[in-house]
């Protein structure tokens, strides 16, 4: 090995900010996350209709099976909402007590996340409920304000 090559100095040795901001990492993790952003809002295909009854004989589910489910469903779905709850109680405690912003905009995300937790296992409870999959948000609103 020559001796040029051992002490081999370039602009990127003293100067090279894009590896210090591992730029090609960032660059690789915004277009994961822009992809996945993307795929959120197309429509599913047309091509996976199927009805409840042939996805229990395919996944081999009794009644018994789903009556289970349901429970446990609209059980995770009540501890998910009433964590969302005291969270909301926390937020407004934090900001009557301290008015500390970030807190308060933290404890918000929390308590967004708990809340949508709370909905998805309903809904998925309500689905086995109705016996019909693909369901849609204004088909579980009006199940619980029509009646």
């Amino acid at each position: 090995m020559a001796i040029k090559d051992i002490f081999k100095f370039s602009r990127k040795t003293f100067f090279n900010p894009k590896g210090w901001m591992d730029w090609d990492r960032i660059a690789a993790d915004n277009r994961y996350l822009w992809s996945i952003l993307k795929n959120l809002f197309y429509p599913v295909p047309k091509g996976r209709d199927r009805s409840f009854e042939e996805v229990m004989r395919s996944q081999g589910l009794t009644d018994a099976d789903i009556a289970k489910g349901i429970t446990s469903y609209r059980t995770t779905a009540l501890v998910f909402a009433l964590l969302g709850l005291c969270m909301f109680f926390y937020m407004i405690y934090l900001f009557a007590r301290s008015a500390a912003f970030s807190a308060i905009l933290m404890s918000f995300g929390v308590c967004a996340l708990l809340m949508v937790q709370a909905f998805k296992y309903d809904f998925w409870a309500l689905q086995m409920r109705q016996r019909h999959l693909g369901l849609t948000f204004a088909d579980w609103k009006r199940y619980y304000l029509s009646d």
